[in-house]
């Protein structure tokens, strides 16, 4: 969101922000983005960041972190993945950093896996070959965001500790059916 003459618009994030949580189908991962924008405008656009804005983008994205972790069980695993870019304030983890790649890494897997389920949608028998291969992007999945939690208990905001968490749980679940053959996914 910026002004006519290019500068960022810090009231204009926050309404953004504001907005894609009031459309008929909300959009959590993009008010984080930009109620977090808002918040944040300060560090690289200090001219254009006012006080009170600071203030009241802070409190929205404080407010609205407390809202995912207590109804994040109803937004889909994808949504929630998308969230966790934006789940801390002070940009964590950083791009191209340790923990970032480990991240990364979890979420390519994870791309493979949904891979596999889009290519075999709507068969009605699936070959043990492709449960297998599907069960391998999951657990490598696993495995790496179960690395990334450890690792970065420390430095991760309450979000995205919720976030990682719950994610876990619900690959552990998928992963699990798949092994034993009953996964509604293939």
């Amino acid at each position: 969101a910026t002004s006519k003459k290019g500068a960022p618009h810090q009231a204009a994030m926050y309404n953004a922000g504001r907005l894609f949580l009031e459309v008929p189908e909300p959009d959590p991962s993009s008010a984080l983005a930009y109620i977090r924008a808002c918040a944040n405008l300060d560090k690289e656009h200090p001219t254009h960041a006012t006080p009170s804005m600071m203030i009241t983008c802070s409190k929205a994205y404080e407010q609205l972190s407390s809202q995912l972790m207590e109804n994040g069980h109803e937004l889909p695993l994808e949504e929630l993945l998308e969230c966790f870019s934006y789940a801390d304030i002070n940009d964590f983890p950083l791009p191209n950093s340790k923990e970032d790649v480990i991240y990364k890494g979890a979420m390519e897997q994870l791309e493979k896996y949904m891979e596999v389920v889009r290519a075999h949608a709507g068969e009605e028998e699936v070959s043990e070959a492709v449960r297998a291969k599907a069960a391998k992007h999951i657990k490598s999945a696993m495995e790496a965001l179960v690395k990334f939690q450890a690792g970065s208990i420390d430095k991760m905001s309450e979000l995205q500790m919720f976030l990682i968490a719950y994610v876990v749980q619900q690959i552990a679940q998928i992963s699990q059916a798949l092994t034993e053959g009953y996964s509604d996914e293939l």
